[in-house]
């Protein structure tokens, strides 16, 4: 996935990206916000920063299925992470017990290197 992401992603994305930084984002807005203070003609100006939160648990898998085949990854490929994703659980530990297996509906798995991908 790694060898296509940088062709499928917008340049201006810069986040867990071979060969691209978060850095380049804090640089662009730093030029971008030099050159407005220098700008004699400048107009207002605004900045939107976006975070979205519970992004990782949000992920709708048929909908990631679906950009997935829309860019051309493979279905071998698309079926490959149905077999991780589809029928998972995890159990929660309280007080030294374990509960009954939770199913897992959708999100993404936090510390998997392909979440950032998808």
């Amino acid at each position: 996935m790694n060898k296509v992401i940088g062709r499928i992603i917008d340049n201006r994305q810069s986040g867990f990206i071979k060969n691209r930084s978060i850095f380049d984002s804090i640089y662009t807005t730093n030029v971008l916000f030099e050159n407005s203070i220098s700008d004699p003609n400048r107009t207002n100006g605004y900045l939107i920063m976006i975070d979205q939160e519970k992004a990782y648990d949000r992920v709708d898998w048929v909908y990631m299925y679906k950009c997935l085949e829309k860019f051309g990854f493979s279905q071998s490929f698309i079926d490959s992470l149905r077999n991780i994703y589809e029928g998972s659980n995890t159990r929660v530990c309280i007080n030294g017990t374990l509960t009954e297996p939770i199913i897992i509906e959708q999100g993404q798995r936090q510390g998997d290197p392909l979440s950032p991908l998808l």
